[in-house]
């Protein structure tokens, strides 16, 4: 326990390290029943962790897709021809379908009350919505993910205004978003913005 002790105290306040050494702890099976409890003991109430009720309304609001697709096109015996259309489409929330609902109260937010700083954990990826395709469209694709690849979102050690209601906000480079197969894709870019009134 010693040795644990001085390798969470080595850590301060980086959450990454800290879940490093007690993963590492509980692998090594030295930490009876519960390995996590000497965290808890250690820095008694200081971690709040949340997850997305599932049996609940996790989720409120619109998910809209509102692209410009262009590139060039070889349809093959004509010679390449240029494109450009929209696809635009909006997913109203909340679901009933599971396999949505699924994908979207899949969050995990913690909070170190000493900083107030949050992580945030967010499944985003292969989020079905409907879209409908502009003149011009040579595909026919009746929704789109709005993000694909690279696993859930994950914003470690986030800043946040003080007091009862935590909220922040920070750029993000997530995934990509493809049309045609996905044989044209861009990277995603945007912002993310949060509000955290917990008791």
């Amino acid at each position: 326990m010693q040795d644990l002790e001085k390798k969470l105290a080595d850590c301060g306040e980086s959450q990454v390290c800290l879940a490093g050494v007690m993963m590492a702890f509980a692998q090594s099976g030295q930490g009876g029943e519960n390995p996590f409890a000497a965290m808890t003991g250690m820095q008694p109430g200081r971690y709040r962790n949340f997850a997305g009720d599932r049996t609940g309304t996790c989720a409120e609001g619109t998910v809209t897709v509102q692209d410009v697709l262009q590139g060039v096109t070889i349809p093959p015996p004509n010679p390449a021809v240029a494109y450009r259309f929209s696809r635009d489409g909006a997913l109203d929330l909340p679901q009933t379908d599971s396999a949505v609902t699924d994908t979207l109260c899949a969050a995990e937010v913690s909070v170190d009350t000493a900083t107030n700083e949050v992580s945030l954990r967010l499944s985003l990826q292969g989020l079905p919505v409907p879209v409908t395709l502009g003149p011009g469209a040579f595909t026919d694709e009746s929704s789109t993910a709005f993000a694909e690849g690279e696993g859930p979102l994950e914003l470690l050690s986030q800043a946040t205004t003080g007091g009862k209601v935590l909220t922040g906000s920070t750029g993000i480079e997530y995934g990509s978003a493809s049309h045609n197969s996905g044989q044209v894709s861009a990277d995603l870019s945007g912002k993310i913005s949060w509000s955290l009134d917990y008791e």
